[in-house]
């Protein structure tokens, strides 16, 4: 994602909406430690919404 906002928080939401991960932005490049399972995910960083996929 693109001009993450240091101080808002990251959302990760699975497939049935559920919060399955949240993190605050500590700098504009942050790693993301998240043990994920496969499948489609939505991440949210303030207004910013992306899919992601893990295989």
């Amino acid at each position: 994602m693109e001009n993450g906002e240091v101080g808002a928080m990251m959302y990760v939401f699975n497939a049935q909406g559920a919060i399955v991960y949240t993190q605050s932005i500590t700098s504009t490049t942050t790693e993301v430690s998240a043990k994920l399972s496969s499948g489609i995910y939505l991440v949210k960083v303030g207004k910013q919404m992306v899919k992601l996929v893990v295989e």
